[in-house]
């Protein structure tokens, strides 16, 4: 992974951080989401582990030497994006059923 990459990696990280103190600090949300989330807090919550998927993914990537520890930290960091989607999905308003 380059430096460039890594500072543009960082710099998503910081904000999804940001976005996520807010929602689960004081129930906000930037204007393009309100209308979708239901649960702001949940959705926060969701917004830093999403934070931390992607410092895990950036450290593993710029830190580690070794194939198979950089491997796990991918994995790692995969497997908590996940789970954060996972949680984007809950805090979401669910499609109106006919």
């Amino acid at each position: 992974m380059t430096l460039y990459v890594g500072l543009f990696a960082g710099a998503a990280a910081l904000l999804a951080a940001l976005a996520g103190g807010a929602a689960v600090g004081w129930g906000w949300l930037p204007p393009w989401q309100r209308r979708h989330v239901v649960h702001p807090r949940l959705f926060g919550w969701a917004m830093l582990a999403l934070a931390v998927a992607i410092g895990i993914q950036l450290g593993g990537g710029l830190l580690v030497d070794n194939g198979l520890l950089r491997f796990g930290t991918a994995i790692a960091g995969g497997a908590v994006m996940l789970s954060a989607a996972f949680l984007m999905l809950r805090a979401q308003r669910s499609p109106r059923s006919r």
